[in-house]
This record gives structure tokens, sequence and C-alpha cells, in this order.
């Protein structure tokens, strides 16, 4: 495994078209077997670089570490156990796609690791139904609602190369982001691929 470089972008370089962050990523082959063995390998990664920073990462798309197919981790429930709730193992979106949103909507705060310096308020839908295949290339169909949903419909918005910020509209709302540094205990990435082949 390797910690990988994260594309990132300031407050004044938002609209630069050129970058990953900018582009619309590809879909992935689930029945490619090289390419899925790829993938397995550059998830491992992802999840290495996640739990590397200092921000406290909860999600990572492939087109932040500069590749840009369709593919997104998620440990949303990173610290549940400092919250005392139940905790949800983290996993792999591969060609997600939100099938149904909730006309609910909320506003909360939200931060990017290719923007770590810049937090802002961002409406979202409370609920999402999201279609995707994990690691095995198994179809896995999941409803969340609150932070859980705002994560994937965060780290979807990146596959097709939008940011948080675009959906504030006004750069100038955002506003420093003053996250303590986070140390994270030993992670075993392996446990993502027991996943259960549905949720």
């Amino acid at each position: 495994m390797a910690v990988l470089p994260i594309v990132g972008l300031s407050r004044n370089t938002l609209e630069i078209p050129q970058v990953a962050l900018r582009q619309v990523s590809n879909e992935v082959d689930v029945n490619d077997a090289g390419l899925m063995e790829h993938v397995k390998h550059l998830v491992e990664d992802m999840f290495e670089t996640m739990y590397s920073t200092p921000w406290g990462g909860v999600g990572l798309a492939a087109p932040q570490v500069g590749v840009l197919l369709r593919i997104a981790i998620v440990d949303a429930d990173r610290y549940a156990d400092k919250l005392k709730s139940e905790k949800r193992e983290p996993f792999v979106m591969i060609n997600p796609e939100i099938v149904e949103m909730s006309e609910a909507k909320e506003s909360d705060r939200e931060a990017c690791l290719s923007l770590s310096y810049w937090a802002g308020k961002v409406e979202r839908a409370r609920n999402v139904r999201v279609r995707f295949y994990n690691h095995a290339a198994n179809l896995i169909e999941l409803n969340a609602e609150g932070y859980l949903a705002r994560v994937i419909q965060h780290e979807i918005d990146h596959l097709d190369g939008k940011l948080y910020a675009d959906r504030i509209g006004d750069f100038t709302k955002l506003f420093s982001n003053t996250l303590p540094s986070v140390k994270e205990k030993d992670v075993v990435i392996t446990r993502l691929y027991k996943e259960k082949s549905s949720d």
C-alpha cells in the first residue's frame, strides 16, 4: 500500500478546468479482471491515503488522487466509536448512481481533502438511494440518510467534476477550516475485502 498525493485546489483556483477534479470520470468495466485487480490496489492505496491525512477525511474519490475512474471510498462512521454509535464498515463504490433522492433537504458544514483549508455550508438531499458495484463486482443498493447520504453525494459529485464549493456558488462564502489534526489509529484495510455482498 502507498500514500498517494492528493490533487488540491485553493479557493482562488476552483475554476481551473484541466485538473482531474474538474473532469468527468470514466466508468469502470467491472467484468475486466485485469482492471479490477488494478482497482483493488488503487482502493487499498486510497484508504491508506485517506487515513493518513491530518484532516480526518471520511471519503475519497479517485479523481482526488488523479485517477479518472468512477471509484470512491466511504468511511462516514469513522468516528462512530467516539459518538458511541453503531459503526458501519468502510466501503467502496464503483460506478455509483443515485437512483432516488428525497425532496427533503438539509444544510450542513462540508470540507474536502482537496480543498483542505476551507469549509462551507452545503444543502443536500436528506435521504438517497444509491446503486453501485463493490470491490467484488457485486451490485449493491443502499439507502442512506443524514450524514452518510451527505458523504455519498459529496463523493459522487467528485466523479462528475464538481466540488462542494460549486453548490455554494459564491466562493467568498467559504470559511477557514479549523478542524484539529487527527491521529488515526491503525486501520486493517483487509477488512474491506470481507465486505458482505449486500448491506
